[in-house]
């Protein structure tokens, strides 16, 4: 188990370590993208939350976009499709999602846990990467994030916020992050 600030040391030193974080951002990106859109969807939502929502949707197609960009210019042609992922594996059951078996509140709850523990993960990128322009795109991606945690936990619920706590503290034990 290591926290942000370990990984990170183990990352930036090893290129092939490197990409691949680079590669499961980029997925990430994609899919955040896909099932946000697919919520705008699936869900009775204000006129105020579905805004919200495309907005965030929109933002992770862009952060994606980015990440291709950082992954071409490193000489690493990105896959659409990477896998498994280890943290949502822990914190999204995918079959209860396909069915619409979480409320709107609660994939709001599971979102901002992600966000949140992913801002830890970019606030260390951009304070000690020896890659000056991938931190400026991070610092990009970090602003938006900070929207999405904060909107993701403004459109749930202090109970299903509560509710989905432990799950993320499992999906972070998958991935080997203590913080």
């Amino acid at each position: 188990m290591k926290t942000a600030d370990q990984w990170w040391e183990d990352v930036v030193k090893d290129d092939s370590l490197f990409n691949d974080w680079l590669l499961k951002q980029y997925h990430g990106e994609l899919t955040a993208a896909i099932r946000i859109r697919k919520m705008a969807k699936d869900y009775e939502l204000t006129p105020l939350q579905r805004t919200v929502i495309h907005r965030i949707a929109s933002d992770e197609s862009r952060h994606a976009r980015w990440v291709r960009d950082i992954l071409l210019s490193r000489g690493v042609n990105p896959k659409d499709n990477y896998g498994t992922n280890r943290y949502w594996s822990q914190t999204l059951d995918i079959d209860k999602l396909d069915t619409g078996g979480y409320s709107f509140e609660d994939l709001c709850a599971i979102a901002y846990h992600a966000e949140d523990m992913r801002l830890n993960r970019i606030v260390v990128l951009m304070e000690q990467t020896g890659h000056p322009d991938i931190a400026e795109i991070f610092s990009r991606i970090y602003l938006d994030e900070i929207f999405h945690a904060n909107a993701f936990r403004d459109m749930s619920t202090p109970e299903a916020l509560a509710r989905y706590k432990e799950k993320h503290e499992l999906g972070k034990k998958a991935i080997g992050l203590v913080a």
